[in-house]
């Protein structure tokens, strides 16, 4: 969801832009960031945050001002693991509101419904499926 400014009380707000600063810290200090020292993933990292941003660009909702971005972090989160997708979805939450789409007040909300709750629900699934069902190609596919 895009939260469009003014929505949320200050309060709200205020603690969102603090937990999103500290998740976005803790990413970045986590991240492995060798996996980008090879020039074909770096490629594809950036790659996916401007194919995200383009995909997050196209105003698909039920409500003006709120809507929905159905794709994009369950993805990231799977090629890259968590805490790069947590980075680049915070690249790609920049970029989008560098261009106009989102406002600044309610960035941080916006991370962490856009970027950081879908990487959690997701890399939570991806982690129970892994431990509890055997490794196949379909199970990958169907239920991550």
């Amino acid at each position: 969801m895009n939260f469009p400014d003014g929505l949320l009380p200050t309060s709200w707000q205020w603690f969102a832009h603090l937990l999103f600063v500290l998740v976005l810290a803790w990413s970045v200090l986590a991240a492995p960031w060798r996996r980008l020292r090879d020039s074909e993933q770096l490629h594809l990292f950036l790659g996916m945050c401007v194919a995200l941003m383009l995909l997050w660009s196209i105003k698909t909702g039920i409500r003006p001002g709120l809507n929905f971005h159905l794709l994009g972090a369950t993805v990231f989160t799977l090629m890259f693991g968590p805490w790069l997708a947590i980075v680049g979805l915070g690249l790609v939450l920049l970029g989008v509101t560098l261009s106009g789409l989102s406002g600044w007040e309610s960035f941080s909300v916006n991370g962490l419904l856009m970027g950081v709750l879908p990487v959690t629900a997701s890399y939570l699934l991806y982690r129970l499926v892994d431990r509890k069902l055997p490794n196949h190609f379909f199970i990958y596919i169907f239920l991550n």
